[in-house]
C-alpha cells in the first residue's frame, strides 16, 4: 500500500539553511518520528572565489528521487525512513532530527515566519529552517506534528 501524504509523511520542496557546505537549498521530509533535511544545491565562498555544489542522486536531483520513492506503492514507512537517513548521512549538508529527542518543537505558520524550529536538550536557542511554498505547507507540517509540538 503506498504512503499517504499528510498521514505517513509531509514534504516541503524548498527550504534554505546554512550548512558546512555553505548556504544550502534543499527540502524537508517529515516522518512521524523524525524529519529529514536533504540538500539540492549549495553556494559558498569568499571574496572573488565562489563554489557552487549541485547534489545528484542516481540520474537526477535528490528531490525527484525522493518524490519517486514516496510515490512507489511498494515502499514501506520503514524502508523510506531507512533510505532517507542513509541519504542524509551521506552528505555533510544532510540533517536528521528525531522528534522524541527534542526538548521543544514548534511550527510557525505566520505571514513573516513559516518554519520548523526545534531545541535539543541543553540548547539555549532555537534551531530550524524556513518552510517555503506558502502557508499550506507550513500548516500541513503543523497538523502532521500537532501531537508532538511543545514549547
Amino acid at each position: 500500500m503506498p504512503l499517504t501524504p499528510d498521514t505517513d509523511y509531509v514534504l516541503c520542496e524548498k527550504s534554505t539553511r546554512v550548512t558546512p557546505a555553505g548556504v544550502t537549498v534543499g527540502f524537508v521530509v517529515g516522518l512521524p518520528d523524525c524529519f529529514v533535511w536533504l540538500p539540492s544545491r549549495a553556494i559558498s565562498g569568499a571574496g572573488r572565489t565562489h563554489v557552487r555544489t549541485t547534489y545528484q542522486l542516481a540520474d537526477g536531483p535528490p528531490l525527484d528521487a525522493v518524490r519517486a520513492m514516496l510515490a512507489d506503492p511498494a515502499a514501506t514507512p520503514d524502508q523510506v525512513r531507512a533510505t532517507l537517513r542513509e541519504l542524509a548521512s551521506g552528505t555533510e549538508a544532510g540533517l536528521v532530527v528525531d522528534t522524541a529527542e527534542l526538548a521543544a518543537l514548534r511550527v510557525k505558520t505566520g505571514w513573516f515566519s513559516r518554519g520548523l524550529y526545534y531545541k535539543r536538550p541543553g540548547d539555549r536557542g532555537w534551531s530550524g529552517f524556513p518552510l517555503s511554498g506558502g502557508a499550506a505547507i507550513a500548516q500541513a507540517f503543523a497538523r502532521f506534528y500537532a501531537d508532538q509540538l511543545r514549547e
